[in-house]
């Protein structure tokens, strides 16, 4: 009987092992065929475009240069041939692709390759901006899978000479993805009708393996290989917020102000600059000046020119008030005044 049974765990064990195998050459198949596909349409773009080309030449081209527009004529009549070749192709590509697909389909069940998570996905998001807020564009890049048309070298250097577009990513919208964002796979998220085979193409990777993460005009797209959540690509996540409560808001900012006045009147300049002034604006000013220079100028001339400031501030109501940011004007000003929020705690950010 335990021989019977041994056999018998041996013959599954068997079955098992050859159905992952299986699995695996479907989905090899697959991106194969995948990449032929995308291969066949960039052929076709090319030709079609250089076909273009020549009608237009031919219809300009004086017919008395018989030996150029026969030319011509020749090179149409072999693109035209191409583009009918190529779409048939094309076609038989996509029925094997179908059929693959569905023979996959059915031995997905007998493989273990869990889904990601949203609170995975946003954790990924969280340590990115982090890593990007702090400069450290070489911890920051490790979150990121690259493509072919830029390397993690590259981007590295485009991080450290320009920096991040204020409207890629930051923590206030990823607050807002949290809340309300939808999440899930590639087209649960995004649909059927987003083109996958740049994807395919530029990352070689299948469509089944990415995720999405939206709200609004705002997206993150991911790729799961089955231990780690990598980002593809991400766009627009600093430009959604939550509602906010702005009574909480201009609270916090009256305490900032009340605050930042009391430094300056008891000249304690050292405090001023570390816990007042956007840490983002202090780096800068110190590439060219020294903390001390710096206090002793400002004690001198600007002190007393920002204490009044922020006598109006205490006097008027924000013309705008966000999450991360509330700004003031005035007669006075020369121009708006700014108090953005940043790691949690207000600054001065001009």
């Amino acid at each position: 009987m335990f021989l019977k049974s041994l056999c018998m765990l041996s013959f599954f064990l068997l079955l098992n092992f050859a159905c992952a195998q299986n699995i695996d050459e479907l989905e090899k198949k697959i991106k194969k065929i995948e990449f032929q596909i995308v291969e066949l349409q960039q052929q076709q773009t090319k030709a079609k475009q250089t076909l273009q080309k020549i009608q237009a030449l031919l219809s300009d081209l004086n017919p008395q240069k018989k030996s150029l527009v026969k030319e011509l004529k020749l090179e149409q009549t072999n693109i035209e041939t191409l583009l009918k070749n190529t779409q048939e192709v094309k076609g038989k590509l996509n029925v094997e692709y179908e059929i693959l697909k569905q023979e996959l389909q059915k031995g997905m069940p007998n493989r273990l390759k869990p889904a990601p998570v949203k609170e995975y996905a946003l954790q990924i998001l969280t340590d990115f901006y982090v890593a990007l807020s702090k400069k450290d564009y070489k911890k920051a890049t490790s979150y990121q899978l690259f493509g072919k048309r830029m390397n993690r070298k590259t981007f590295i250097s485009i991080l450290q000479e320009e920096g991040l577009h204020n409207n890629v990513i930051s923590q206030e919208g990823i607050n807002a993805l949290e809340k309300l964002g939808k999440w899930g796979t590639f087209e649960e998220v995004f649909g059927k009708k987003r083109n996958n085979l740049f994807f395919l193409h530029e990352f070689e990777i299948s469509i089944e393996d990415c995720y999405g993460l939206n709200l609004e005009n705002a997206e993150a797209k991911f790729h799961w290989n089955g231990s780690d959540l990598k980002i593809i690509h991400c766009k627009n996540i600093a430009k959604v917020i939550l509602p906010i409560d702005q009574k909480s808001i201009l609270k916090e900012v009256d305490f900032f102000i009340k605050k930042t006045y009391t430094f300056l009147e008891t000249e304690r300049y050292d405090k001023f600059f570390s816990e007042c002034i956007h840490p983002r604006d202090m780096e800068e000013v110190l590439k060219q000046e020294k903390l001390e220079d710096l206090a002793a100028e400002f004690s001198s001339t600007k002190s007393s020119q920002l204490k009044k400031i922020l006598d109006i501030l205490l006097t008027i109501e924000p013309n705008k008030i966000e999450s991360y940011r509330v700004i003031y004007n005035h007669s006075e000003f020369f121009k708006p005044f700014k108090l953005e929020k940043f790691e949690g705690k207000w600054y001065i950010s001009n």
